[in-house]
């Protein structure tokens, strides 16, 4: 349910917040006083469109925070916070808990918490699973065995899709994958072998300049005369014995060093067919490394994967065969268990309507005609047909039916359907547009009903339906400065048996406050 509404610089409304409480909450106040304005503010942090012109007067920007609150699996409580930021120009911000998000995000978290039905909302009846669900929730009905086979008949189905298409199509692909797989095998490259060959190309195009160093060093390694002349002083020399035996072993180093060169310089030749095999092998690895994968590995990992499509492809008739085999029956066992489960929908879709019509002739609409129309394989393509004079023709609930007339079928849909709604709180806007008083008791005994276990807030104009609720707030709009602002307050005692009278007669007399008390007082 709804635990808070906070509104900033929001049309005629400066700065207000609205605690909420479980049950019956009215809203009332005289034409024009900013009723439909809270009602827009709590739509937009239920992700409903947002307009620039929204913002007030000299403000940059509005923002609205809403706080709601359910419980989760264990059934311990959590709050959330969706808010809006609607700034005069650019577009709106939307945030859950403090995080930035969209509007489809505040919509969808919303939904489950929160329906609005009223004058301009896009209210949930437009949605076909909406109106299946008020169907099977009506009729205690089970969908999970069809949810189930046809989430099979899906996975089945992918499957299939998977193995590719026609013979012809994936004979293609096997003749690609097995071209690609010859290129690659047929070089054979090795881990590794890319620096390798790299390396020794570099030595094979310049032999002559590398043998050139490599004598050059022997030469200077070579002559030590005068560092082995030093080494004999130095061993002379008591004190200097652990710096002759650190120079001895640097002249062993250098020896090694000399050796090794001679070793290389000796194996080094010019090998012309040598540097062309090498070149050659190098250019071939570049080029798996362009069409396959940027390094030596990414072209084995490659090969191994198209190797395995292409075997999977080639067993495709296999696979394809026991795919097609279990699809069958699983189609078959979804079909018996959709064709059971329109029947019940069918069967029950009567009973809910007569339902919904009764409720509807309390409600003020006794001419009104409300039918359930069932169609789908399963049933589940489901639509409420309405009249509101029964001469009418049936149309779609949601195409010929006013905001007021939406709102009193939501509610005898709410009534018939036991109160089995997932939303915590509802919110009727003019639900008693265009009633007179009689009408507007039963109203008030509906929604009372109805809100025994949960939150209901409605907009009202009539007394009656004010009088039952189990608290009450009054917008008033006042002048500051020039600019109008809204203000909703609640009202309890002697106040709100003022506002009662004024929706009864327009006064505060004597008279109308005694007419408000025993309205209250019932």
């Amino acid at each position: 349910m709804i635990r808070e509404l906070h509104i900033e610089n929001f049309v005629v409304i400066e700065r207000a917040t609205v605690l909420f409480n479980s049950g019956l909450i009215a809203i009332t106040g005289a034409s024009g006083a900013g009723k439909s304005v809270l009602l827009s503010a709590l739509s937009l942090a239920c992700g409903a469109r947002s307009e620039s012109d929204a913002v007030r007067a000299g403000c940059d920007e509005a923002r609205i925070d809403l706080r709601i609150e359910t419980t989760n699996e264990d059934g311990a409580v959590v709050e959330h916070v969706l808010s809006r930021v609607i700034p005069r120009e650019g577009r709106s911000r939307a945030y859950i808990d403090g995080r930035p998000s969209t509007a489809f995000a505040l919509a969808e978290m919303s939904s489950d918490f929160v329906e609005i039905h009223g004058q301009h909302e896009q209210h949930r009846l437009g949605s076909t699973r909406v109106r299946s669900d008020l169907l099977d929730d009506f009729g205690e009905i089970s969908r999970e065995s069809t949810d189930r086979l046809s989430g099979d008949v899906a996975a089945l189905k992918a499957e299939m899709a998977t193995l590719g298409g026609t013979a012809t199509e994936r004979q293609r692909e096997i003749d690609f994958l097995e071209y690609q797989l010859r290129e690659i095998d047929d070089v054979s490259p090795q881990l590794g072998e890319l620096v390798d060959l790299q390396t020794e190309e570099k030595l094979l195009s310049d032999v002559d300049r590398v043998r050139s160093v490599a004598n050059d060093a022997i030469a200077i390694l070579d002559n030590d005369d005068d560092l082995r002349s030093l080494l004999r002083e130095l061993e002379q020399v008591e004190s200097f014995e652990g710096s002759a035996a650190r120079l001895h072993g640097a002249l062993a180093e250098l020896s090694d060093i000399a050796n090794d060169l001679r070793s290389q310089v000796s194996e080094l030749e010019e090998d012309p067919s040598r540097l062309n095999y090498v070149r050659e092998r190098i250019s071939s690895l570049k080029g798996l490394c362009r069409r396959y994968g940027e390094t030596i590995h990414e072209v084995l990992s490659y090969r191994d994967q198209i190797a395995e499509q292409s075997e999977r492809l080639q067993h495709h008739d296999v696979r394809f065969q026991e795919l097609e085999a279990s699809l069958a029956v699983a189609e078959k066992e979804y079909l018996k268990a959709a064709d059971d489960l329109r029947r019940e929908r069918s069967d029950r879709a009567p009973i809910l309507a007569q339902e919904v019509n009764g409720h509807l002739a309390m409600l003020g609409m006794p001419y009104s005609r409300f039918e359930v129309e069932v169609d789908g394989i399963d049933g589940g393509a489901v639509d409420f047909l309405f009249s509101s004079n029964g001469s009418d023709e049936l149309r779609p609930l949601g195409k010929v039916a006013s905001g007021g007339e939406t709102a009193r079928c939501m509610l005898a849909l709410d009534l018939a359907a036991g109160r089995r709604s997932g939303a915590m709180c509802t919110v009727f806007d003019e639900i008693d547009s265009g009633v007179d008083a009689s009408a507007g008791e039963a109203i008030a005994h509906a929604l009372r009903q109805a809100s025994e276990d949960r939150q209901i807030v409605v907009v009202t104009h009539l007394a009656t339906v004010a009088a039952a609720a189990d608290a009450h707030l009054v917008v008033t709009k006042e002048h500051i400065n020039g600019s109008p602002n809204s203000v909703p307050n609640y009202v309890q005692d002697a106040a709100r048996e003022q506002e009662i009278a004024r929706m009864l007669t327009g006064s505060h007399d004597e008279e109308s406050v005694t007419v408000a008390r025993r309205l209250l007082d019932r």
